[in-house]
């Protein structure tokens, strides 16, 4: 397995404004994008690590990153030991608009994609469970494991989108 994480860093003053952080990230996301496409290609697996966020301080320690830099996103890249099911897609209606952004779902909206998610969970080869898509985001939005909430500070303390 590789690990690429991709770091976004800078070398002037003119990095501590918040759009070239943003133009950091996202030149971070089309290059992984684009390495994404690729090992799709060659059938080489790939997967995006977004826990790195859950806690990015050790992160910034384990990879004795200086200032002006900063861990966006990381990808697992390796041969594939088996071939998994593909996970169900959320419907194109839900997350593709025209003319105007549509910010309220009620939980009825998803009632057909939280039966096909329990199919999927329920029938694969590995990992069978009951699960559905509504459940597992009541259950994310609770987890307070999670160690984000600080995640602004931690770009302040990199000299990031100085205030």
């Amino acid at each position: 397995m590789i690990y690429i994480v991709t770091i976004v860093s800078a070398t002037s003053l003119a990095w501590h404004q918040h759009r070239y952080f943003y133009s950091g990230r996202a030149r971070s996301d089309n290059c992984h994008a684009k390495r994404s496409n690729c090992c799709r290609k060659h059938g080489i697996g790939c997967v995006y690590l977004s826990s790195i966020q859950n806690d990015i301080r050790p992160l910034i320690q384990i990879l004795k990153l200086p200032k002006l830099t900063f861990p966006l996103v990381a990808m697992q890249i390796g041969i594939p030991a088996q071939m998994p099911e593909r996970k169900p897609r959320l419907p194109l209606a839900t997350c593709s608009f025209e003319y105007h952004y549509q910010d309220l779902f009620a939980v009825a909206d998803f009632a057909e994609y939280n039966k096909i998610v329990q199919t999927y969970y329920g029938v694969r080869d590995s990992n069978q469970r009951i699960d559905s898509f509504t459940t597992q985001i009541a259950s994310n939005l609770s987890n307070t494991h999670y160690k984000r909430g600080n995640i602004l500070d931690i770009i302040h303390k990199q000299d990031f989108c100085a205030l």
